[in-house]
């Protein structure tokens, strides 16, 4: 089994430190020889509390335990499937067409593509589409609000909206926002920890993030998870 994965982009991007990173010495000390599901489950739930420990900048996210988590991220990823035959951008259920392009840029310099998948292949902007339209009010527009201001910022930096500038045009914006001492307003900094850490959550709670990054199928693999949390809004 691998450590859960550590990118680049999410060390230097994220402002307090990327808690995936104790990840690697947490594995080389835990290895068990073999693994039935409990021990896989336990295993794969402690490495969620590791990746997850002082990230979060959604207070009723912060609040759910590594269980609740799991159950409500694998819920929410079902849904996601049963769509997947008729997602198109006109489906999408929270996010115009270019509000997904450019949380899909954002989730997929958070967790790239490299010898495992990325949150692109993992669906996780799906899940945050649909993670965000079963939310309050409240988040609903502080979330259009940061999308704003992040094509509004790059517009005055780069003389075009988030999704069309260059790939080093993007990852230069988001490290303004995320630095320790960026002068970036207060919305575009708390609008892309909220995405961090919603991109951390849809991955890990994938059947791509949970097999593949942290070695945990299931009793009987993805399919059989029973989801606890409702995935209404609250």
């Amino acid at each position: 089994m691998q450590a859960a994965k550590h990118k680049w982009t999410m060390n230097h991007l994220n402002r307090s430190g990327d808690s995936r990173e104790d990840l690697n010495g947490q594995e080389a000390m835990y290895e068990p020889e073999s693994q039935g599901p409990d021990l896989g489950r336990r295993h794969a739930l402690t490495q969620l509390s590791a990746i997850f420990a002082g990230t979060w900048t959604l207070p009723w996210l912060k609040q759910l335990s590594p269980e609740t988590l799991l159950a409500h991220g694998t819920e929410l990823h079902r849904h996601v499937a049963a769509r997947s035959t008729e997602m198109s951008p006109e489906k999408l259920l929270f996010f115009n067409p270019h509000q997904f392009k450019t949380v899909d840029i954002i989730c997929e310099i958070v967790i790239p593509q490299t010898r495992t998948p990325g949150a692109r292949a993992a669906k996780v902007p799906q899940f945050i589409d649909l993670l965000v339209a079963e939310r309050e009010t409240q988040m609903q527009n502080g979330i259009a609000a940061g999308l704003r201001w992040f094509d509004q910022r790059s517009r005055e930096l780069f003389g075009r909206d988030f999704a069309d500038a260059s790939p080093e045009q993007q990852i230069d914006l988001l490290t303004r926002v995320s630095s320790p001492d960026s002068a970036e307003a207060t919305l575009g900094q708390v609008f892309f920890n909220q995405i961090k850490n919603l991109t951390a959550f849809g991955y890990y709670t994938s059947k791509m993030g949970l097999e593949q990054e942290l070695g945990y199928e299931g009793p009987q693999g993805i399919g059989t998870y029973e989801g606890s949390v409702a995935v209404g809004p609250r």
